[in-house]
Parts: C-alpha cells; structure tokens; sequence
C-alpha cells in the first residue's frame, strides 16, 4: 500500500503539484489522458500551451512578457516536489484516548507527527473546508533550534536526474540539510504552505505570525504561492511593552502576514446589510468588529441617544458639493478645505440642519460636523486597523502568564502567543452563526485550541480545531548517554515533558478544564471541550492489512482500522 506512494513519489517532479492545480482549474487546456483496457490511466494529458495562446488572443488578453521578479533559493525545486508526493505513512486514531468520556463525541482534532505527512493526509478528507489557519513557524532566529530536518531519502544520482543538476548544484542542495539558512527555512517552509493553501475554502484566510529574520522572506514566499493580489494583510503585533535595554534599539514587535484563497475585491465597504455580504460571498474579507459604544455620548439629551461628531467634509474637491455654510451661533462661513468637498448636496445639509443632525463643535463656534447616532451605526459595525496593540491583542508576557496558569508546577514554554491575539483573529474571521474549521500545524503550546475553545464558551460558537504537531524531543543526549536539554526546549525538558506534543495536548486539557470551571453553569449547550487524537506513524507493508475493492479500500494495523491516503497530496 504505502509501497505504491512511494513508487509515485519517486516519479513525482517539482511541477507535479502545479500542473494538478493547473488542471483542476483550466481543464480545457489538457489533452485527455491514455488509458488501457482495464481502465487504467498509463500516463495523464498534457498542457496544450499553443490552444492557451489561442484562447488568450481570442480575447484580447496581452501575452507580451512584462519585466518583474521571482523568489529563488537553493532548494526550491526540492521543495515544489515535497508539495506533489503522496503521504509514507498512516494515521492511526488514539483509540485509549479517544474512548474518553470527553473525547467520544468531540470535533476537534489532535494530530501527532511530521505536518508536512500530515498536510498530505488532510487533502484527502479536508481539501476546500478549512476557513482559518493560524501559523506560528520557526522564526529561524538562531536560537529557536530551527534546522533543516529533511534527509534527502533519493541517492545522489537520483536527485540529479530528478531535478537536472550537475555536481555543484547537487552539493549546493545538499548543503541546506541540518543548517538554518534562509534557503533552508524557505525550502522547509514551502511545501507546507503550498498544501495548506489547498485545504482552505474560497472564502478562507491563513495568518503567519513572523519576525524580522525571515518576514521578508516570507512575503515573498506567500506572494508566490497565494498571488499578491490576495494579501489580506500585514499585522505589526505590539509583542511586548517593555523595553530591552541590552542592545541599541528595543524590538518590540513582530509581524502578522494575512492571505486569503481569493481576497474579495469589490463591495469591502461597511453597510447595514454587511452580514448578509459577508456570509454570502464566494471570497475573503474581515468581519467588521463590534461598534465601539464608548466613542459615543449624548451631552446634549439628544432624544436619539449617543452621538459623536464626524467631519462634514471629505476628500477630493467636486463643484456641486462645494458651498457656503454659515454658522448659525457666530455668523461665521465655511467653505470646504482646499482639495475637499462636503459630504452632502446642500439640500440635504439644510434637511440635516433642521433635524439637529449638524454641530458647530461642541462650544457652537467652529466649522460644521455630522452627528452620527450610535444606534443607527451599531448594525454597520466598524473596520479594524492594522496596527495591533498590546492592549487589545496582548503581548508575549500574557502569554506566558496563561500558560503558567495552566502549569503551576513550572510553565513548559518561554513565550507563547497570548490567547487574546488568537481570539481577535477568530473575530475577525469567524461568528458564532455556523461551523468553523480552525487549523493550526505548528501547533506548539497550543493556544489556538485554547483561543478556539474561550471564544466558544464566550459566544456559543460552533468553531472546530485541527491541531499538528511533531513529537520533537525536548532533549538530545551528551557524550555519556545523559539527556539534556535540546537548544530551544529548555523550559520543556525542565518541565518532565519528553516532547513538544505531550505539552501540546497537556495544555488543550487544562485549558478545558479551566473553561469549564470558570464558566460553571454559563457554559453554552454542546461546548466541545475534548479532543480527539491520532498519530502519524510510519509502517512497514507487511504490516498493514487492506480490505475492499479499488476506491472502497480500508486498512488495519494490530486491529486499529483507519483510512487508505493513496497519491492524494499532489
């Protein structure tokens, strides 16, 4: 069975997974594929380049070449071929942990092993349904561990007729391994996001949370495989309020990369049908947040309730909104600033007028401005910025504060993300109308499933977590046999934990537990509080036992059934 993925894997190249999307999207441009008599596709169609020149020209689309770039680094082509192969090893549910009263009916799902293996799995049953994922990768800093970790499983000869190398660029390739490079973080780095992007929907969005080792980088990176034009976004995160005084200037920020599947590009303005737009669409936009009731008051018992003043006046200049406004208290008149207009036709300034909707300033003698009520607003909602704070989206330090919380006996990670970035993400994403599919494969401390699971206890969503995570050892041994800390896993292996995925699930545990003890009798009906397990293993094909006819196969292994994931990465 997995001697099949890796007899495809072996003829897979680094344009196999572009030319399936190719496919899947323009399928008219593909000359049919050979099959044998017993049904059997002996090879598969090929690009018609010269039919897609025609159909271009046919309507009047330019094909001249334009000047521009594109993101090369050593490894790229390696990279491109990860993201076509099929999975090498099988999923296999926790069936002890599963069996948890908790866990029975739960949702959610905990994945552990290699993301990229399990990034292949998931196209298979997850594919077009994930409608947020968070990330937060190595950051390649120099002292977070990050290293190549891939072995180059193909001998040198087959990796130079693979990817048509002569000696100096197989040595260049080779070089990357167990390095922390930017190539080797690029090459690390593509093929996860190339599959993820895959499992999103139309309307779906994925943050990355990055600093300033590689944010340039992967703007790049992100560009080339979402397309430029479906930049959501990009965050500077106040992560911390302290100053560091050990160095010339205090870092204290870090960076949030937005990208959505298809970034909607029309009809972004805020309305009071918003959540019919929004939820109706076929592409991405932020929710507008709640309106901010606070910036309102009523100073003057304006029977329509709290107020604040808006300017009249707009940008651009235009003739049939420019006029003379006189100030009814002073005598005083207004004209529009240079370059600017005012927001009505004077029609409906003197309707505005009339009905105490225009101002002259709070003391009556300045220029005029528009009440706007905060009841009229409160369905219109408003736009987030794109600066984040402390105060609203929380600093490292509250996340290391959450999480020695949840671990009195000794917090297992040095700075983890708060739960309040990851909350304000899910509003700006998600409502508590619907289902929502939330993937993170970093998963870490595992604060989004944290995040997930207070939001839903907060407003009675409906929002599901998929977790991954590699059983990374906290420890390596020394010359003589002692354990000791793994460079970036200190805090971990001090803790007792052996890997990162034991704290990972440990975490979504007493996150839960808390919830549900903070929330007590408030708890919305249905909160998912569990989890349920399953492990990315590797096995032999002696083995694993299939049943069932071609496109019906199961498979088991010591008596633990699971699905068939054959050649459906690419």
């Amino acid at each position: 069975m997995l001697k099949d993925n890796r007899n495809y894997n072996a003829q897979v190249t680094s344009n196999t997974a572009f030319l399936k999307a190719l496919r899947e999207k323009l399928p008219e441009f593909f000359t049919a594929d050979k099959i044998d008599e017993d049904g059997v596709i002996t090879s598969q169609g090929t690009f018609d380049f010269e039919k897609f020149k025609k159909a271009l020209a046919e309507n009047s689309i330019q094909t001249e070449l334009t000047s521009g770039y594109q993101l090369n680094f050593i490894g790229k082509d390696y990279a491109k071929k990860q993201a076509g192969e099929a999975p090498t090893t099988v999923v296999l549910p926790d069936k002890v942990n599963n069996e948890q009263p908790e866990n029975q009916n739960s949702q959610n799902l905990f994945f552990t092993g290699d993301n990229l293996e399990v990034l292949r799995h998931l196209q298979a049953g997850h594919e077009n349904s994930i409608d947020v994922i968070y990330i937060d990768p190595p950051y390649n800093t120099g002292s977070d561990g990050f290293v190549y970790p891939d072995k180059f499983e193909y001998s040198d000869a087959k990796l130079q007729a693979m990817f048509g190398m002569n000696d100096e660029e197989l040595e260049r390739l080779k070089s990357i391994q167990g390095k922390a490079t930017h190539s080797a973080w690029l090459t690390f780095m593509y093929p996860r996001l190339w599959l993820a992007k895959r499992l999103l929907k139309e309307t779906g969005v994925i943050f990355v949370s990055i600093d300033d080792n590689e944010q340039a980088n992967l703007k790049l990176l992100m560009d080339e495989i979402f397309g430029e034009g479906n930049l959501a976004g990009e965050f500077p995160w106040q992560s911390r309020q302290s100053m560091q005084n050990d160095t010339d200037m205090s870092n204290n920020h870090e960076y949030i990369l937005a990208y959505a599947k298809v970034r909607r590009i029309e009809n972004r303005r805020l309305k009071e049908s918003n959540a019919q737009v929004w939820f109706n669409s076929e592409s991405f936009a932020f929710l507008p947040k709640e309106l901010d009731q606070s910036r309102y008051d009523n100073p003057d018992n304006d029977p329509r309730g709290p107020w604040k003043a808006d300017p009249f006046d707009a940008p651009n200049y235009r003739p049939n909104l420019t006029y003379p406004i006189k100030n009814p208290n002073t005598g005083e008149v207004f004209m529009p600033p240079q370059g600017r207009h005012w927001r009505t036709e004077e029609s409906s300034y003197l309707k505005y007028l009339e009905d105490n909707r225009i101002i002259f300033g709070r003391n009556g003698t300045s220029k005029p401005q528009l009440k706007v009520f905060y009841e009229e607003k409160k369905l219109y909602g408003e736009v987030e910025n794109s600066w984040w704070t402390a105060e609203k989206f929380g600093t490292s330090t509250q996340g290391t504060r959450r999480v020695q919380e949840l671990f009195p006996e000794g917090a297992p990670f040095d700075t983890p993300k708060p739960v309040q970035l990851l909350t304000q993400l899910l509003k700006l994403t998600t409502r508590n109308e619907r289902e929502y599919k939330i993937l993170d494969f970093f998963a870490g401390s595992a604060t989004t499933a944290d995040a997930v699971m207070q939001l839903n206890a907060e407003d009675g969503g409906n929002r599901q977590f998929i977790m991954i995570q590699l059983p990374e050892p906290t420890f390596t041994h020394n010359s003589d046999g002692t354990k000791v800390a793994r460079k970036g896993s200190e805090s971990a292996f001090k803790a007792g934990y052996q890997s990162i995925d034991e704290i990972s699930r440990e975490r979504i545990k007493r996150a839960s537990q808390k919830i549900q003890e903070e929330k007590g009798g408030e708890l919305p009906n249905g909160f998912d509080g569990g989890f349920q397990p399953r492990i990315s293993r590797a096995l032999s094909d002696d083995a694993i036992r299939v049943s069932g006819s071609p496109g019906r196969r199961s498979a088991s292994f010591a008596g633990i059934s699971f699905p068939v994931t054959l050649r459906a990465a690419s």
